[in-house]
């Protein structure tokens, strides 16, 4: 197995690995809190709420009022909906938002120009503070 192969598989593995951790950590969001709801009732709610809404695009809103009666009940599916979902869909934006956020910036390399790091060029010719030079005074 070449190199390139090996790591095209670790990679593989790896995103399935968080896939299944990702999943996993936001079913046990949906079904933590004060009220004890059962997480085949949860599923069951979840997907019978997509199930209407994909029939809503084939016919042409049919099924808006099931809908509406599912989501706006009172009691589990009212907390499922109003609660815990848009809390884990919120962590799952600001999870992915603080993943992005904290990739290391592209440092330059011989293959990019100077030119296209402007900054760079000017650290080569004169660092900013040296110990050399005072601090400027106003």
């Amino acid at each position: 197995m070449t190199h390139t192969a090996r790591i095209a598989r670790r990679f593989v593995v790896m995103v399935i690995v968080l896939a299944v951790l990702l999943c996993w950590g936001l079913v046990l969001n949906v079904n933590s809190g004060s009220v004890k709801i059962p997480a085949a009732e949860v599923f069951s709610m979840v997907f019978k709420a997509i199930g209407y809404k994909i029939a809503n695009l084939f016919t042409g809103g049919k099924y808006s009022e099931a809908l509406n009666t599912l989501i706006d009940a009172e009691g589990n599916s009212r907390i499922i909906f109003s609660i815990r979902i848009p809390r884990m869909l919120m962590a799952a934006i600001l999870g992915g938002a603080l993943a992005v956020g904290a990739l290391p910036a592209p440092r330059p390399n011989s293959i990019i120009s100077s030119q296209a790091w402007p900054c760079r060029k000017m650290a080569l010719k004169e660092p900013f503070l040296s110990a050399r030079s005072p601090m400027p005074t106003t």
